[in-house]
């Protein structure tokens, strides 16, 4: 009976720790720190595509950035709630403009070429200022990917006016769901419960030995 429920408890565990393996090669396709240069011409030339607003005046911040040539297929565009906070004029490091944004608005992004996942989340928090030559905006998002994996990351896109460049970074990792952890510890308590007895039993036999 012991190696009964040894077997049921080592195959429960295999089943447990292939399905984490399966879904391993898709997360890191899904975890990336990405930056690319972004040249705000109108058009933009390919492959370069941002855009960005600070939300001047209390309104809500946005941004989006095409990283198709360093990283095919990941975009991203972002709109927050209005601002929780702002200031206008002087402001702290010498802004002309900065806002503080919390939680609300949309946060959308699409994934590595070949795969056809898209994103759709909303912004956490984020913040915006404007140097007067220089603007920035910033945001925290978390949301799911069409396959069912949960997501969180950080996004940035700023442009240096004179010149009409910048750039764009997106930082995004899953997030493992509370069930997987759960399946993994019950299949660790159920391997502890059938060996636990075993062992116990040849310790016995040790013992009066």
């Amino acid at each position: 009976m012991g190696y009964a429920r040894l077997g049921f408890a080592t195959l429960f565990l295999m089943l447990v720790a292939m399905a984490p393996a399966s879904a391993t090669a898709m997360q890191q396709q899904l975890n990336v720190n990405l930056s690319v240069f972004c040249n705000f011409s109108f058009p933009a030339p390919p492959p370069f595509n941002c855009s960005e607003d600070a939300g001047v005046e209390g309104r809500a911040e946005s941004g989006s950035a095409d990283f198709s040539s360093v990283a095919p297929g990941w975009t991203f565009n972002f709109q927050s709630a209005p601002p929780i906070s702002f200031c206008l004029g002087t402001c702290s490091d010498g802004n002309q403009y900065e806002a503080t944004f919390g939680y609300g608005g949309t946060f959308n992004m699409t994934g590595p070429a070949g795969l056809g996942l898209t994103f759709n989340g909303l912004v956490t928090s984020g913040f915006s200022f404007d140097l007067g030559n220089q603007e920035w905006v910033n945001a925290d998002f978390v949301g799911r990917w069409s396959n069912g994996l949960r997501a969180t990351g950080k996004a940035s896109v700023g442009i240096d006016r004179p010149l009409n460049i910048g750039g764009a970074s997106l930082s995004t990792s899953i997030v493992p769901e509370p069930s997987s952890l759960a399946l993994l510890c019950g299949g660790m308590i159920a391997l502890a419960t059938s060996v636990a007895p075993s062992l116990k039993d040849k310790l016995k036999k040790l013992a009066i030995a």
